[in-house]
């Protein structure tokens, strides 16, 4: 009996035990316990819930689904304190050895009929609270976040629904990450949600927003800062063909609250919008909300101004508008 008990400790501790090392190991279609390459978890959620805060979670090449029942509310939770990595080969020793663009994690939400974007994830990725966590090296797609709730992940931030609303404080760091064909009611690639709490000191760089459409606002990203703020900082990043009603690449907005978005050596084109192709700041009252472009470019936009600012959240025609010098051509896509 007392074998016995001890064995069933071994097993129910085993995946506990690997929570508690440094990394953790994932590869699609592997069925091992996460404590190596060659005994790499298959199961990307399961890592995610074992994970405790200071573990790497190494991620190999291949496509993850956010469910494998077709549930379009699962998405991939990812907890604070860790650092989520992806794009290995599966045999690197160092994050160094990783090859940028030759084996990409793909985290997906097309989960149900191919082509048919009605069965999709609502939305892909799903952060909380999170204040010291990295995400760094894999492409997000396929999330459809079309329902009709407001500031909630079934209509906002198809790709990736950063939450740090409602007392709450989210400000994740995402580096080297591709959001291609999410779509949304707002926000279709990134929707950070700041509303009476704060998205502040949020960052990402190096990374590409491409074919992201947003039935609303916010084709690449939005910022949320109504009774909050959602100070966010933008690097190196490509915003490339998406499309919203207003902001086709990032869209800025705050009642009684602060979004100021600072964009760093990033690049505009060919963004399709109705008005604020590239950027659409609007603010209500007792608010600040702005976009800081520093050495940017922009070009090839439509269908109205790359950068257009609104004094008044429910008055787009009341507008006054700054354009951007066009310069050189856009870089290739990084993926």
């Amino acid at each position: 009996m007392k074998k016995a008990i001890v064995l069933l400790l071994v097993i129910c501790g085993c995946f506990e035990l690997q929570a508690q090392a440094n990394i953790i190991y994932v590869k699609a279609g592997a069925n091992g316990n996460g404590t190596s390459w060659v005994n790499a978890l298959g199961d990307l959620h399961h890592a995610l819930k074992v994970a405790r805060s200071g573990t790497q979670v190494w991620v190999a090449g291949g496509t993850y689904l956010t469910s494998s029942t077709g549930d379009r509310t699962a998405s991939f939770v990812i907890p604070d304190g860790i650092s989520l990595i992806g794009s290995f080969a599966g045999s690197e020793t160092s994050i160094a050895q990783r090859i940028n663009g030759k084996n990409p994690s793909i985290l997906s939400g097309e989960i149900g009929q191919p082509l048919n974007d009605a069965d999709n994830a609502l939305t892909v990725v799903y952060t909380h609270n999170t204040t010291n966590l990295l995400v760094d090296g894999f492409i997000v797609t396929g999330g459809n976040a079309n329902l009709q709730q407001m500031k909630s992940p079934a209509s906002c931030g198809g790709g990736w629904y950063n939450d740090g609303a409602n007392q709450g404080t989210s400000s994740p760091r995402i580096s080297n990450c591709v959001f291609v064909n999410n779509t949304a009611n707002y926000g279709a690639g990134l929707y950070n949600a700041g509303t009476n709490g704060s998205c502040d000191n949020t960052l990402i760089e190096n990374c590409t927003f491409e074919g992201n459409f947003a039935q609303l606002d916010g084709g690449g990203i939005y910022n949320e800062g109504s009774n909050g703020t959602c100070n966010i900082r933008i690097i190196n990043t490509n915003f490339i063909k998406n499309q919203a009603t207003y902001g086709g690449g990032v869209f800025n907005t705050a009642e009684q609250g602060q979004a100021i978005t600072t964009i760093d050596s990033s690049s505009f084109i060919n963004n399709i919008s109705v008005d604020g192709s590239c950027i659409y700041n609007t603010r209500g009252t007792s608010s600040l909300c702005k976009a800081n472009t520093n050495n940017c470019r922009f070009e090839s936009q439509a269908l109205l101004d790359n950068v257009t600012n609104s004094n008044d959240m429910d008055a787009s025609m009341k507008i006054t508008t700054t354009t951007p010098k066009i310069v050189s051509k856009l870089r290739a896509s990084t993926y």
